[in-house]
C-alpha cells in the first residue's frame, strides 16, 4: 500500500520499485509487495503463491508461462499475455528505467496520453503502434483516470 499510495513521495516510490524489482530481494518482500500492488479482487493467497512462484527467477518458464496466463487478464490471448510478461518485467532494464516507469505509469492520475508515451516506449518496438495502444487502454490500470 505505501508503495501505490498516490499521496507517496517520489523518494519512496523510488525505493519501493527499486526494492520490488531487484532481483536479490527476498520472497517474503516480493509477497509482500505484489499482495498491495496486484488486483485487489484477487484473494491474498492466490497474489502471494503467484509472486513467489512467477517472479522466482529460478521457477521454470513454464511455470513462470502458467502462472501469468492464469493471473492476468483472461480475455487477452495467450500469445499477447506470454509477451507481456518477459518484456514488461524484463530483468535486464536498468534500476533507473524501472523507477522512472513505475513512478510514471503506475501513477493512477497519469494522463492515458502519458500512458501511452511509457508503454510505446518500453514494450518491444517490434511490436505495431496499434497493438501498444491496445495494452495500454484495455489491459493496463482499467481503473485509472483518463
Amino acid at each position: 500500500m505505501e508503495y501505490f499510495d498516490r499521496n507517496a513521495s517520489e523518494h519512496l516510490q523510488y525505493r519501493n520499485s527499486t526494492e520490488y524489482f531487484d532481483r536479490n530481494v527476498s520472497k517474503h518482500l516480493r509477497s509482500r509487495i505484489i499482495t498491495e500492488y496486484f488486483d485487489r479482487n484477487v484473494s491474498k493467497h492466490l497474489r502471494s503463491r503467484i509472486i513467489t512462484e512467477y517472479f522466482d527467477h529460478n521457477a521454470s518458464e513454464h511455470l513462470q508461462y502458467r502462472n501469468s496466463t492464469k493471473y492476468f487478464d483472461r480475455n487477452v490471448s495467450k500469445h499477447l499475455r506470454s509477451c507481456i510478461i518477459p518484456e514488461y518485467f524484463d530483468r535486464n532494464v536498468s534500476k533507473h528505467l524501472r523507477s522512472r516507469i513505475i513512478t510514471e505509469y503506475f501513477d493512477r492520475n497519469a494522463s492515458k496520453h502519458l500512458r501511452y508515451r511509457i508503454i510505446t516506449e518500453y514494450f518491444d518496438r517490434n511490436v505495431s503502434k496499434h497493438l501498444r495502444s491496445r495494452i495500454i487502454t484495455e489491459y493496463f490500470d482499467r481503473n485509472a483516470s483518463e
